[in-house]
C-alpha cells in the first residue's frame, strides 16, 4: 500500500500519500487507483465529515510518473484515455460531494500533483517549506491533463491560468498564495485543516461555480483578448514546432464554455491524441526516462561508494565563482583560490547574492553568514592540500592552463583528482601538464552553472575507471546530470555549438539578413539565434579559442570560414558580445537588445530564402553530430539527446539530435548531399 487512510473520532479522514517504490510520491498507476478508492469511500461514507489530504514525505507530489506516461501503446490510445476518464470521475465525485476537503501541500508539487490538490476545496501551504509548485508539462511536449487545464483557469483565473501551463511557470510557496493557488499558509497546517473542515460543514467547489466559468468565456470581452494575444504569443514563439502549446491553448479555449463534467472529456481527448504522438513519446524517453538514468549513474565504468567532503576550485572568475557556489549548495567546504585578492572579494559577493535570491526564492532555508563557513578563499594553493578534487577554472589559454595545472599538482595529495573546466582544449594534451594523469579528468560545467543542468565528464587518454565514477559521484552530488564523451576538440556539445555559429557568421557574410538568420534559429526550435548565442558566447573568447585551434592543429586546420567576421567585430569594431555591451546586438542600458546597424556592412543582393537558412542551422548541427558518432567520441543515443537539450537546448520539440536523425531515416542522407553539393563538404555525412 501507498496510502493510509483513517478516519478520526471527529469524523474527518484522513488520508496519507507515502509511496513505498519512490523517494518522492509520484501518480502511477497503483497510487491513483489507491486514491480513487479513498475518495470514493469519502464520498459513500456517511460517517465521514470530511477529508484531509497530505503527504508522508517531505514534499507533496512530484507528478505523474513519467514512466507510465513513456510506456503507452501508440496503436491503442484507448487504453491510457480509459485511465483518465476514471481520474476525472473519481475526482469530480468528490467536489461535487458536500463535504469540505482541504489538501496540505508540504514543498514540491509539480504535474499531476497539482491537479490533484486542486479538487480540494481549500490548499493549505507549511510554513518554511521549499520546493516548487507548478506545470511543468509543456516543456515535455504535453500539458496538464489530468484536470490541470481545465481547473486551473477558474480557480485562479485565465491570465494566472495561461502563464503557468504556457510558460511551465514555477512557483514558491508565497507566489501561489499571492496568486490565489495556495489559500493559506501556517505552520501547524494539521490543526489549521481539521478547524477550517468543523466550521465549513457543508462547501461547493469554485469549479462548479457557472457564473465564474461564463467569466471566462471566450465570448467575454476581456477573455476575447487574452485569448487572442495567447493565440498570437504561442505561434510567436514556438513557431509551430510544439503541437501541445496549440492543443493545450485549444483545450483551454473550448472548457470555458463547457460545465466541468463535458469540459474534462474534452481534456482527455486532447490530452491523449497528444500523448501517443511519436515526438511526445521521443521527448518523454529523452528528458525523463534517458536523464533519469544518467542522474542514477546507470553509465558510470564502476560503482562507488564515496562521499566528497571539501573540493578546490582555482580560478575565482564568474565560472570558478559559480562552482564553488553549486557546491557549497550541495553542502561541501570549497577552498577557492585565485592569485588576485580583489577577485576573491567579487566573488564572495556573488556567491553571497547568489544565496540571497535562493533565500528571496524559498529555494534555501541556510542563511548566508552560515553558508559562507564552509567557503575558504585563498591566493595560496596550500589551501588545496586536504581537497578531495580540485577544478581549474581559468582563462580558456593553453599556457595559463598549464601554469594553474602545474601549481595544482604540487599542492594537492596524490589521492586527489584533478579537472580541467575546459570547453574544447583536448584532456589528454592537458594531462601532460599534471604528475598523474590517470586522476585527471575533463569536466565541462555550463553557464550559469547553477541554473544549467548539464555537465560533460571527458575521459582522458590515461583517466581511468576510478577517476571517472568519482566526478560522476560530484555531479549527482551537485545536482547535475552527467554525460561521459570522449576525448577531442571541443568533445560533444562545444563542437555542435560551434557549428552552428559558423554556419549563423558564415550566412552572414555571405549576405543572409542578420534578422532572418536569428529567426530562423528559433524557428527551428533553438533558444535563440546564433548571433545572438555568440554575443553570449563572447566574440573575443570564439576568436582566441579559434586561433589556439589553428596553433595547435597546424597544417591539419580546416578553415572554419568565420575568420573575417570574428576579426572584423572583434579587432576592428572591438565588439566582444553583451559583456562590452556590444556584439551582433547592441545592449542599451534601458530596454531590449537590439541587431548592431552597422552589420548592414555584410549585406550583399543575394536572394534571401528562409526555409534554406533554417535548413542550414538545423542539418549543420545533425551533421556534426553524426561526425561525433561516427568518431567514438560520444554513441549513447540517450547521452547524445540527453546532453545536446540540457547542455545548448538543441529543438526539445525533437527529442535529441540522435532521435531527429532516427526520425529522419533516408531523408537525412538525401537532405545533406543536397546541402553539402551546394554549400560545401562541411555537411557530408561521410567525408
Amino acid at each position: 500500500m501507498h496510502s493510509q487512510f483513517n478516519i478520526e473520532n471527529d469524523g474527518i479522514a484522513i488520508l496519507t500519500l507515502n509511496h513505498q517504490s519512490h523517494p518522492v510520491n509520484v501518480l502511477d498507476e497503483d497510487l491513483i487507483n489507491e486514491t480513487l478508492e479513498h475518495f470514493n469511500h469519502v464520498v459513500s461514507n456517511p460517517g465521514i465529515k470530511g477529508l484531509i489530504i497530505h503527504s508522508g514525505k517531505s514534499s507533496f507530489i512530484a507528478g505523474v510518473d513519467l514512466s507510465l506516461l513513456g510506456s503507452i501503446d501508440l496503436e491503442h490510445p484507448e487504453k491510457f484515455k480509459s485511465l483518465l476518464l476514471k481520474v476525472h470521475t473519481g475526482m469530480v465525485a468528490l467536489e461535487e460531494c458536500p463535504k469540505p476537503v482541504v489538501c496540505i501541500i508540504n514543498g514540491t508539487t509539480l504535474g499531476g500533483g497539482l491537479e490533484l490538490a486542486l479538487c480540494a476545496n481549500r490548499i493549505i501551504g507549511v510554513e518554511g517549506a521549499t520546493g516548487s509548485i507548478g506545470f511543468p508539462e509543456i516543456k515535455l511536449g504535453m500539458f496538464p491533463g489530468m484536470g490541470g487545464s481545465v481547473r486551473t483557469p477558474r480557480l485562479i483565473g485565465l491570465q494566472n491560468a495561461l502563464e503557468l501551463i504556457f510558460k511551465g511557470k514555477m512557483l514558491n510557496l508565497q507566489q501561489a498564495y499571492e496568486i490565489g493557488l495556495v489559500h493559506e499558509i501556517s505552520n501547524d497546517p494539521m490543526t489549521s485543516a481539521k478547524k477550517w473542515i468543523l466550521n465549513n460543514p457543508s462547501v461547493s467547489h469554485p469549479c462548479l461555480d457557472e457564473a465564474k466559468r461564463r467569466t471566462l468565456s471566450p465570448y467575454h470581452p476581456k477573455s476575447n483578448m487574452i485569448f487572442a494575444a495567447a493565440s498570437h504569443l504561442i505561434r510567436q514563439d514556438t513557431w509551430k514546432n510544439y503541437p501541445n502549446a496549440q492543443a493545450a491553448l485549444q483545450t483551454i479555449y473550448e472548457t470555458t464554455q463547457l460545465d466541468l463534467r463535458p469540459a474534462l472529456n474534452i481534456e482527455a481527448n486532447y490530452f491523449s491524441k497528444i500523448l501517443h504522438l511519436p515526438s511526445t513519446q521521443e521527448i518523454i524517453k529523452t528528458l525523463f526516462i534517458d536523464k533519469k538514468r544518467l542522474d542514477q549513474l546507470a553509465h558510470s565504468p564502476m560503482n562507488l561508494d564515496k562521499h566528497f567532503i571539501k573540493i578546490g576550485v582555482v580560478g575565482a572568475g564568474f565560472m570558478g565563482s559559480e562552482i564553488a557556489y553549486s557546491a557549497l549548495s550541495s553542502g561541501l567546504k570549497v577552498a577557492l583560490i585565485d592569485n588576485q585578492p580583489a577577485q576573491l572579494e567579487r566573488a564572495k559577493t556573488m556567491i553571497s547574492d547568489l544565496n540571497e535570491k535562493a533565500l528571496k526564492h524559498g529555494k534555501t532555508n541556510t542563511k548566508t553568514t552560515d553558508f559562507l563557513n564552509s567557503l575558504t578563499l585563498s591566493d595560496n594553493y596550500d589551501a588545496l592540500s586536504d581537497c578531495e578534487l580540485v577544478i581549474e577554472a581559468v582563462f580558456e589559454n593553453r599556457s595559463v592552463k598549464k601554469a594553474v595545472l602545474g601549481q595544482i599538482a604540487l599542492h594537492v595529495s596524490h589521492h586527489c583528482i584533478i579537472a580541467s573546466n575546459t570547453s574544447t582544449l583536448p584532456i589528454t594534451s592537458l594531462a601532460e601538464y599534471v604528475n598523474n594523469p590517470q586522476r585527471f579528468i575533463g569536466i565541462h560545467f555550463f553557464s550559469p552553472v547553477h541554473k544549467m543542468q548539464l555537465v560533460e565528464m571527458i575521459w582522458g587518454e590515461k583517466t581511468n575507471d576510478h577517476t571517472m565514477a568519482s566526478a560522476l559521484l560530484l555531479a549527482k552530488l551537485l545536482r547535475k546530470t552527467p554525460i561521459c564523451v570522449g576525448d577531442g576538440r571541443g568533445f560533444y556539445t562545444t563542437r555542435v555549438v560551434i557549428s552552428y555559429l559558423s554556419e549563423g557568421m558564415r550566412m552572414l557574410d555571405e549576405g543572409f539578413s542578420p534578422a532572418l538568420i536569428e529567426h530562423a534559429g528559433k524557428a527551428i526550435g533553438m533558444p535563440v539565434g546564433p548571433l545572438s548565442l555568440a554575443d553570449e558566447i563572447a566574440l573575443d573568447l570564439a576568436l582566441n579559442i579559434r586561433e589556439q585551434t589553428i596553433q595547435d592543429e597546424g597544417s591539419n586546420w580546416h578553415d572554419d570560414g568565420i575568420g573575417s567576421v570574428l576579426k572584423w567585430m572583434v579587432t576592428t569594431h572591438k565588439r566582444l558580445g553583451r559583456k562590452s555591451q556590444g556584439g551582433f546586438y547592441d545592449y542599451p542600458a534601458q530596454g531590449a537588445k537590439k541587431l548592431w546597424p552597422e552589420l548592414s556592412h555584410f549585406k550583399k543582393p543575394i536572394h534571401q530564402d528562409f526555409n534554406e537558412i533554417k535548413e542550414r542551422l538545423l542539418f549543420r548541427q545533425l551533421v556534426e553530430v553524426q561526425h561525433i558518432i561516427n568518431a567514438g567520441i560520444l554513441t549513447d543515443p540517450a547521452q547524445i539527446n540527453v546532453g545536446a537539450i540540457l547542455g545548448f537546448g538543441f529543438c526539445p520539440w525533437s527529442g535529441g539530435p540522435h532521435a531527429l536523425i532516427k526520425s529522419l531515416g533516408k531523408n537525412f542522407i538525401e537532405k545533406t548531399n543536397q546541402l553539402a553539393t551546394k554549400h560545401g563538404d562541411r555537411f557530408k555525412v561521410i567525408k
